[in-house]
């Protein structure tokens, strides 16, 4: 696991249309901001000790973990 960030667009959804589980930011480097658009029906999980800032438009339809540190959406 690492932490997530850039601009690109990403899918939580594999090419079958079957939903993703996405879990970051266990780098324990520093906080980290993704300004790209999540979509897709998968699921976020954020672990680690850093901030995660989700910047960009949001849309993806999977439930969101918060186990470690802060997940910040703008």
């Amino acid at each position: 696991m690492a932490g997530l960030a850039g601009n690109q667009n990403l899918v939580l959804t594999n090419t079958s249309s079957q939903p993703v589980a996405l879990t970051v930011g266990n780098d324990d480097v520093g906080g980290t901001a993704f300004d790209g658009n999540i979509s897709g029906s998968g699921s976020l999980t954020k672990v680690g000790n850093v901030t995660l800032s989700l910047d960009g438009t949001n849309s993806y339809t999977g439930g969101t973990t918060i186990n470690a540190h802060n997940l910040n959406i703008a």
